[in-house]
């Protein structure tokens, strides 16, 4: 991010937009949209960005962050409503379960049934409150991990939408990966031309 910051205030040199010290993540998407004026070199300044990754081990690093995936299809309100509705459920069984213990003081068939509702479900109560309680406790961790990365990227925390910021980060990086299989390729079949051409 600093190199595209630094590629940026230099492209941007003697305008209004010059000299920036940060730029929102989101900005990443029209990194293909910036054309260059010499397309034979990097067509756009993605292009030029993955060449320079020869020489650069961050940007190398890169195609790592490709495993984020699976975190674009999840949305982070959609977790916290989830773990909600769960306790609710939860609270509902331990409400039927405690009727259920008041119905077992007979030999009637409703009483055994009711008695074995109750044995079935305790321990597998128990067993998904501990989960539960273990979720809550990742949630916790995700907000603050989301406040942290807010506070890096200087975003405003109350209105920071760490969903959309993996998505861009992710699009960023296929884009990139992208690009790099691509200059591969182009590398290898310009090695065969010049073998040809030097076999000649």
């Amino acid at each position: 991010m600093t190199m595209i910051l630094r590629l940026s205030n230099f492209m941007n040199h003697g305008t209004y937009h010059a000299g920036a010290f940060g730029f929102r993540v989101s900005s990443l998407k029209k990194l293909s949209n910036v054309r260059s004026n010499n397309p034979r070199e990097a067509k756009t300044l993605l292009h030029a960005i993955v060449k320079m990754s020869a020489n650069d081990t961050c940007l190398q690093e890169l195609e790592s962050l490709l495993k984020i995936s699976n975190a674009t299809y999840i949305q982070t309100s959609s977790i916290a409503q989830r773990c909600k509705q769960i306790q609710q459920d939860l609270s509902s069984i331990e409400n039927e379960q405690a009727m259920c213990k008041d119905e077992c003081d007979d030999d009637s068939e409703e009483a055994v049934n009711a008695g074995r509702f109750v044995a079935a479900s305790k321990d597998l109560l128990e067993q998904a409150k501990a989960e539960l309680t273990h979720l809550f406790t990742l949630q916790k961790e995700l907000d603050s991990a989301k406040e942290e990365l807010a506070k890096f990227l200087c975003e405003d925390v109350s209105t920071f939408k760490l969903d959309a910021c993996i998505k861009d980060i992710y699009e960023f990086v296929k884009s990139y990966s992208r690009l790099v299989a691509e200059e591969k390729r182009q590398a290898a079949a310009r090695a065969r031309r010049a073998a040809v051409e030097e076999a000649k």
